[in-house]
Protein backbone atom coordinates (compact mmCIF):
# COMPACT_ATOMS: atom_id res chain seq x y z
CA UNK A 1 0.00 0.00 0.00
CA UNK A 2 1.27 3.45 -0.93
CA UNK A 3 -0.15 6.71 0.36
CA UNK A 4 1.04 9.90 -1.34
CA UNK A 5 0.69 13.15 0.58
CA UNK A 6 1.69 16.13 -1.53
CA UNK A 7 1.71 19.28 0.62
CA UNK A 8 3.15 21.41 -2.19
CA UNK A 9 1.57 23.23 -5.12
CA UNK A 10 3.44 21.20 -7.73
CA UNK A 11 1.63 18.37 -9.47
CA UNK A 12 3.51 15.07 -9.21
CA UNK A 13 3.50 12.10 -11.56
CA UNK A 14 1.81 9.65 -9.18
CA UNK A 15 1.94 6.79 -11.67
CA UNK A 16 5.74 7.14 -11.78
CA UNK A 17 5.94 7.09 -7.97
CA UNK A 18 3.73 4.00 -7.78
CA UNK A 19 5.82 2.26 -10.44
CA UNK A 20 9.11 2.95 -8.62
CA UNK A 21 7.67 1.77 -5.30
CA UNK A 22 6.34 -1.42 -6.95
CA UNK A 23 9.79 -2.12 -8.41
CA UNK A 24 11.47 -1.46 -5.05
CA UNK A 25 9.06 -3.81 -3.32
CA UNK A 26 9.57 -6.52 -5.91
CA UNK A 27 13.36 -6.23 -5.74
CA UNK A 28 13.85 -5.92 -1.98
CA UNK A 29 10.66 -7.07 -0.22
CA UNK A 30 9.18 -9.78 -2.40
CA UNK A 31 7.62 -11.71 0.50
CA UNK A 32 6.86 -8.81 2.83
CA UNK A 33 3.88 -6.51 2.94
CA UNK A 34 4.80 -2.85 2.37
CA UNK A 35 2.90 0.04 3.90
CA UNK A 36 4.51 3.27 2.77
CA UNK A 37 3.58 6.90 3.25
CA UNK A 38 5.31 9.28 0.87
CA UNK A 39 5.09 12.96 1.78
CA UNK A 40 6.27 15.97 -0.22
CA UNK A 41 6.84 19.12 1.82
CA UNK A 42 8.53 22.49 1.70
CA UNK A 43 11.92 23.49 3.11
CA UNK A 44 10.61 25.14 6.27
CA UNK A 45 8.78 21.98 7.32
CA UNK A 46 11.73 19.78 6.35
CA UNK A 47 14.12 21.86 8.42
CA UNK A 48 11.84 21.57 11.47
CA UNK A 49 11.51 17.78 11.09
CA UNK A 50 15.25 17.34 10.52
CA UNK A 51 16.02 19.36 13.64
CA UNK A 52 13.45 17.54 15.76
CA UNK A 53 14.41 14.00 14.78
CA UNK A 54 18.08 14.25 13.83
CA UNK A 55 19.22 17.35 15.70
CA UNK A 56 20.36 18.94 12.43
CA UNK A 57 19.09 22.49 11.92
CA UNK A 58 19.07 22.53 8.11
CA UNK A 59 17.02 21.44 5.14
CA UNK A 60 17.71 17.97 3.76
CA UNK A 61 16.38 16.28 0.65
CA UNK A 62 14.82 13.09 2.07
CA UNK A 63 14.11 11.63 5.49
CA UNK A 64 13.11 8.05 6.22
CA UNK A 65 11.22 6.74 9.23
CA UNK A 66 10.59 3.08 9.95
CA UNK A 67 7.27 2.84 11.76
CA UNK A 68 7.13 -0.95 11.99
CA UNK A 69 9.37 -3.72 10.75
CA UNK A 70 8.79 -7.42 11.19
CA UNK A 71 9.44 -10.61 9.25
CA UNK A 72 6.10 -10.15 7.48
CA UNK A 73 5.92 -6.43 6.80
CA UNK A 74 7.64 -3.10 6.75
CA UNK A 75 5.83 0.14 7.40
CA UNK A 76 7.54 3.45 6.89
CA UNK A 77 7.37 7.05 5.88
CA UNK A 78 9.53 8.90 3.38
CA UNK A 79 9.50 12.69 3.42
CA UNK A 80 10.92 14.54 0.43
CA UNK A 81 11.59 18.26 0.32
CA UNK A 82 10.37 19.20 -3.14
CA UNK A 83 12.26 22.51 -3.30
CA UNK A 84 15.51 20.72 -2.46
CA UNK A 85 14.72 18.11 -5.13
CA UNK A 86 14.16 20.89 -7.70
CA UNK A 87 17.52 22.47 -6.80
CA UNK A 88 19.35 19.15 -7.02
CA UNK A 89 17.73 18.26 -10.35
CA UNK A 90 18.86 21.61 -11.75
CA UNK A 91 22.40 21.21 -10.39
CA UNK A 92 22.70 17.65 -11.73
CA UNK A 93 21.16 18.67 -15.06
CA UNK A 94 18.37 16.11 -15.09
CA UNK A 95 14.62 16.44 -14.74
CA UNK A 96 12.67 16.64 -11.50
CA UNK A 97 10.97 13.28 -12.00
CA UNK A 98 14.35 11.55 -12.15
CA UNK A 99 15.56 13.35 -9.03
CA UNK A 100 12.42 12.38 -7.13
CA UNK A 101 12.99 8.78 -8.22
CA UNK A 102 16.56 8.90 -6.96
CA UNK A 103 15.44 10.33 -3.62
CA UNK A 104 12.70 7.73 -3.36
CA UNK A 105 15.22 4.92 -3.89
CA UNK A 106 17.67 6.47 -1.42
CA UNK A 107 15.01 6.90 1.26
CA UNK A 108 13.65 3.40 0.68
CA UNK A 109 17.09 1.88 1.20
CA UNK A 110 17.27 3.69 4.54
CA UNK A 111 13.99 1.98 5.48
CA UNK A 112 15.70 -1.34 4.78
CA UNK A 113 18.56 -0.46 7.13
CA UNK A 114 21.16 0.89 4.73
CA UNK A 115 23.01 4.01 5.83
CA UNK A 116 26.05 6.07 4.96
CA UNK A 117 27.52 6.95 8.33
CA UNK A 118 30.86 5.34 7.50
CA UNK A 119 32.77 5.18 4.22
CA UNK A 120 32.22 1.42 4.06
CA UNK A 121 28.47 1.80 4.63
CA UNK A 122 28.36 4.59 2.07
CA UNK A 123 30.07 2.43 -0.55
CA UNK A 124 27.72 -0.49 0.11
CA UNK A 125 24.56 1.65 -0.04
CA UNK A 126 25.80 3.56 -3.07
CA UNK A 127 26.42 0.33 -5.03
CA UNK A 128 22.90 -0.96 -4.30
CA UNK A 129 21.38 2.43 -5.11
CA UNK A 130 23.24 2.85 -8.41
CA UNK A 131 22.47 -0.71 -9.45
CA UNK A 132 18.75 -0.27 -8.84
CA UNK A 133 18.59 3.16 -10.50
CA UNK A 134 20.52 1.93 -13.56
CA UNK A 135 18.01 -0.88 -14.09
CA UNK A 136 14.79 0.87 -13.09
CA UNK A 137 14.80 4.65 -13.59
Amino acid sequence: MLEINNQTNLKLEESFLKDVVAKLKKRFLSNKKLILSLAFIGPREMKMINKKFRGIDQVTDVLSFVLDSSKDQIEGELIICLKKAIEQAYNKKHDLTQEIGILLVHGFLHLLGYDHETESDYQKMNRVEIDFIKDNL
